[in-house]
């Protein structure tokens, strides 16, 4: 529980930081992403209701962008090429 808490803090010292500063929404959610390895879905309604900005805005340029996740990420990504270029250098080995 404690965890929690101390999650909902740094988001909104996060938060506080972009006050006055609306237009600048991805480089919040960048932020807060940086922090807990995703977006989750208390700080895009915490992020909302303390910049006066539309949830709907915010949950929109949290899905459009790849780099965003709303589930949460391992510390570590596993991305496999399965370009022509690693076809060609037995990429399927």
């Amino acid at each position: 529980m404690k965890a929690d808490m101390v999650k909902t803090e740094v988001i909104n010292s996060i938060i506080e930081g972009y006050k006055g500063k609306e237009e600048q929404l991805i480089g919040l959610l960048q932020d807060v992403q940086a922090q807990c390895n995703y977006l989750p879905r208390e700080a895009l309604v915490a992020i909302s209701e303390k910049l006066g900005i539309p949830l709907s805005q915010v949950y929109g340029v949290a899905t459009f962008f790849r780099a965003f996740s709303l589930k949460p990420q391992g510390l570590h990504k596993v991305i496999v090429c399965l370009g022509t270029a690693c076809h060609v250098r037995g990429g399927l080995r």
